[in-house]
């Protein structure tokens, strides 16, 4: 079944007399094709208020065409069948997204990417990095990562000489949804030009593992043009990484200003109001019962959680706090 078969016939009579070949056929087997199949055409893309559609040309393959697979911002975001050749986004109005296509075959080749198109956000936000906790992977002296989101560019963060990989990692507290990373070194005519191998991560609120938000790649900071480089981002995060390899101009990373730029996303947040307890005037014998109102007044479901009743900054009960769609509220009890 893995292998290629040809096939053909051939004639013969009593004398033993054996005619010439036929003509033949090949049955490709399941892992004889080696071929992957062209890159996909031509892609292009409208926008239709917030939706972003795709369009590109069909692959050719030896066998078949199976599939597409679509990527943003180095993501792969769907799967489409082999005979299908659109594909409509609905990315955050204010993400700047790069997408590409690739299409596959059935004996798993894949293509070269497409030529990629990218659809400019709004934006819109604003930086949500500055003064919050900053954590580096190692510092030079006093050159420590709370430099990098201080809003001084005459400050900035060094990693230890040769220790790459080197990671600055900012944390917003809850999830965001980014349109763009900032990364400032110091303007002045005395730092020369130099390139650095920057990979951008995210780790969502609800996450332990960081994800690629954006692939690592040279970015030249140049005095002349500021010494800033932007960095589109698309996605959402609470804790946001640049992730070096190397830098031209010193032995270790640097950043004077590393900002995050976007808005705060949905999220959930629970209120506690209308706690009492029965008996309201309970001597000391007394069975006791707490009693509170939880409500989800965020924007996004909760989870479920508990609550803690204490006395003195003692815990004194809990109650279990179901998962609570927003706007939803609930009474809970404990004893």
């Amino acid at each position: 079944a893995g292998s290629d078969i040809t096939y053909f016939v051939r004639a013969k009579d009593a004398a033993g007399n054996v005619s010439a070949n036929s003509n033949s056929v090949t049955r490709k087997g399941s892992s004889g094709d080696t071929q992957a199949p062209t890159a996909p055409g031509n892609l292009a893309y409208t926008q239709s208020g917030n939706d972003v559609k795709l369009t590109w040309q069909a692959s050719s393959d030896n066998v078949q065409v199976t599939g597409y697979d679509v990527y943003a911002g180095d993501q792969l975001v769907k799967s489409v069948a082999g005979d299908v050749t659109t594909y409509t986004d609905t990315p955050s109005p204010t993400a700047t997204v790069t997408y590409y296509v690739k299409a596959k075959d059935a004996a798993g080749n894949v293509s070269v990417a497409s030529n990629s198109v990218t659809r400019a956000g709004s934006a819109g936000g604003s930086d949500l990095a500055q003064g919050k906790p900053i954590e580096a992977s190692s510092y030079t002296f006093t050159y420590v990562a709370a430099n990098a989101n201080d809003g001084q560019t005459a400050t900035y963060w060094e990693s230890g000489g040769g220790a790459y990989p080197a990671t600055l990692t900012t944390k917003l507290g809850a999830n965001a949804d980014l349109s763009q990373v900032v990364v400032k070194l110091n303007p002045d005519a005395a730092w020369s030009t130099r390139t650095q191998n920057i990979q951008v991560l995210g780790r969502d609120q609800d996450a332990t593992a960081f994800t690629s938000l954006v692939a690592a790649k040279d970015y030249t900071f140049n005095p002349a043009s500021g010494n800033t480089v932007t960095i589109p981002v698309s996605g959402s995060a609470a804790d946001i990484q640049l992730k070096f390899a190397s830098n031209t101009g010193a032995p270790g990373a640097q950043v004077a200003e590393f900002q995050v730029i976007g808005t705060p996303a949905a999220n959930p947040d629970l209120k506690v109001t209308g706690i009492s307890n029965t008996p309201a005037a309970p001597v000391e014998s007394d069975a006791i019962s707490l009693t509170a109102t939880v409500t989800n007044s965020g924007s996004k479901p909760s989870k479920a959680t508990d609550l803690n009743f204490t006395l003195g900054g003692t815990k004194a009960a809990a109650a279990d706090v179901p998962a609570l769609a927003a706007g939803d509220s609930t009474t809970v009890t404990a004893s």
